[in-house]
């Protein structure tokens, strides 16, 4: 666990009143010094001793996730990691394989927010059920393209069985490589999607991407590569709102000119 910060003022009253919230528990429960004196590793180290005391293997797994979630967003990650294997060993003891796959399709994608690369490809890999196993995998790929990690998004987006999954990892990933300025490794991705659809939509993700990142052109290049009307029109749409949005009212309006144009086609 990192080292203990002091915590003070409001940021230690949204600290308690969090943990709190979490676990339900009254603050008199808390150890003296953590009311006293607020401190990370006293806050975090009783609510997951709370969270780990609850009998409920399901409940328990779920608070464990969101304690972990708290000490992501405190930059503890490895405390996260460590949270979320608690979390998973106690599905492992989930009789009921149904509820035990949907609450691990929830536990991976955390632990790839985590940075955990290889526990969050474990955990998915270790659900029985095909559509919640697909869902992990999506999601797992989704944040961590969203890391820039797009190595390991493009293989987890591999491993997903049901072709409608993949296409919408394929997508996101897409979306994220546009967002980081690679449009070829981009374009790369959307060109593994088979569905003439879901291209589309991969391809109206990427130009929307390109415009909010400032660059209305080529988003307006990527948004005419798009076969479908309505696909396009969105992907348009979407550009003219962000011209919008950084003052270009002259493109913001032909660029929406064009979307009603487009979107007259659609069903032609």
């Amino acid at each position: 666990m990192m080292a203990a910060k002091p915590i003070a003022g409001r940021t230690a009253n949204r600290v308690v009143v969090c943990l709190v919230c979490l676990f339900v528990t009254p603050v008199a429960a808390a150890p003296g010094s953590c009311v006293a004196a607020p401190d990370y590793a006293c806050l975090i180290g009783y609510a997951r001793a709370t969270a780990e005391g609850i009998e409920d293997l399901r409940r328990r797994a779920g608070t464990l996730k969101d304690v972990a979630a708290v000490q992501a967003r405190a930059g503890d990650r490895r405390g996260a990691r460590a949270t979320l294997m608690a979390a998973r060993a106690a599905l492992d003891r989930l009789d009921d394989a149904f509820a035990r796959d949907q609450d691990l399709a929830r536990i991976a994608p955390a632990q790839a927010q985590a940075g955990d690369t290889e526990g969050a490809r474990a955990t998915a890999g270790k659900i029985e059920d095909a559509k919640y196993r697909a869902r992990a995998f999506r999601l797992v790929a989704k944040v961590q393209a969203e890391a820039g990690d797009f190595e390991h998004a493009l293989v987890n987006a591999e491993r997903i069985e049901r072709p409608h999954g993949k296409v919408l990892a394929l997508g996101h990933i897409a979306e994220a490589q546009a967002r980081a300025g690679d449009l070829a490794r981009a374009r790369a991705t959307a060109g593994k999607i088979d569905s003439p659809h879901g291209k589309a939509l991969a391809l109206a993700r990427m130009a929307a991407a390109q415009a909010e990142a400032g660059d209305p052109e080529g988003a307006r290049a990527t948004a005419g590569k798009i076969e479908r009307a309505g696909p396009r029109a969105g992907a348009l749409e979407r550009i003219a709102l962000a011209q919008a949005e950084t003052g270009d009212l002259g493109g913001a309006r032909m660029t929406l000119e064009a979307a009603h144009a487009t979107a007259r086609k659609i069903g032609n």
